[in-house]
């Protein structure tokens, strides 16, 4: 399901869609199912100290190398909220103690801090239980009365983190390519959150498995891994339209964005405040955001284009449209006035 490394997760809805849009016949019910009962996909922060679905296998490597960056860049925030070491410590040990005996959720874990006498009001108990998962305590774990509940990770998975070296970061930049290519270095931190030190290391350690390609009007190269030279040359054929959900990551992939849509549309895309819209896209390019209006029986997808929708673009919509509704069980129309 999840293959090229990791699906944002920062809204479970949202993460299920970016699964549809790269998948064919799961629906949402399976995500769910993968996540919950086969725990097949883990629901923790990675990338960027951000949240991500990714495969048990995966975390493994992944979660060593990235997390303690990015506890190091929160330190601050977070003794300030805790007052000292020895409070955030204990308030530590205090959560972990908690979750040995039954998934909690994020209130049951706060009201429990709290009767200990920790200062775990307001942001603090969701940054102690973020400091938790990136050292590999804790993950999300299943859904009780619609509330999310966190887990010990030794007990939803079996996890046997392997330490950072070369080889997990030279790991990253081949899958960092494989999914994103063609690419920059900066590209590539800007999704990882790594310093750019470290990942100009990390394409150092492949950089004799890698092309270099031009685009017209750029003064920067960008880089593709030379398996996925064919795959480029391939690219000619049918119009490919994907109807993206919010936060996806295929946004998120780049540091420039100037190969996804316009500069003038850009606040139509992100919104500001880390907000990505749900955007229509083209063969690759951005040309629209879309909103779905759900109605007991039926749900209208309506698309805001930045422009004249391509002709050859109709046909993929109204697949894409019809697969949405497949994907979440409701029968879904485009909107009147929406076709190209």
């Amino acid at each position: 399901m999840i293959d090229r490394v990791e699906v944002q997760a920062q809204e479970e809805k949202a993460a299920a869609l970016q699964v549809r849009a790269r998948s064919t016949g799961l629906t949402r019910d399976d995500v769910e199912r993968a996540r919950t009962e086969d725990r097949a996909v883990i629901r923790i922060w990675l990338m960027r100290g951000t949240l991500h679905l990714v495969t048990p296998t995966n975390l493994e490597w992944l979660l060593p190398l990235l997390g303690p960056h990015f506890v190091k860049a929160g330190r601050r925030r977070l003794l300030s909220l805790w007052r000292n070491e020895d409070t955030l410590q204990r308030g530590l040990r205090e959560l972990v103690r908690a979750l040995d005996e039954r998934p909690l959720t994020r209130e049951e874990l706060r009201e429990h801090l709290l009767r200990k006498g920790l200062p775990a009001a307001g942001q603090a108990s969701i940054h102690l239980v973020r400091y938790a998962a990136l050292q590999g305590d804790l993950c999300y774990g299943p859904s009780r009365d619609g509330k999310e509940s966190f887990v010990l990770l030794r007990d939803w998975i079996k996890y046997a983190p392997r330490p950072p070296s070369d080889d997990t970061l030279a790991a990253l930049t081949r899958r960092y390519l494989a999914g994103y290519g063609p690419a920059t270095p900066a590209d590539m931190a800007a999704w990882a959150g790594l310093p750019l030190e470290l990942v100009l290391r990390g394409w150092r350690l492949v950089e004799h498995e890698l092309s270099e390609v031009r685009v017209d009007g750029r003064t920067s190269a960008l880089w593709f891994l030379g398996e996925a030279e064919g795959e480029l040359e391939s690219a000619a054929g049918p119009v490919q339209v994907r109807l993206l959900g919010r936060f996806d990551t295929y946004i998120l992939g780049y540091d420039d964005r100037e190969l996804l849509y316009e500069s003038a549309h850009a606040r139509r895309v992100n919104a500001g405040g880390g907000l990505i819209r749900p955007t229509l896209a083209v063969d690759g390019r951005f040309v629209g955001t879309w909103g779905l209006d759900s109605r007991p029986k039926l749900a209208a997808v309506s698309v805001e284009p930045f422009g004249r929708l391509p002709q050859k673009a109709e046909r993929g919509l109204l697949e894409e449209t019809k697969d949405v509704g497949r994907f979440l069980g409701i029968s879904t129309r485009l909107a009147p006035n929406q076709r190209p």
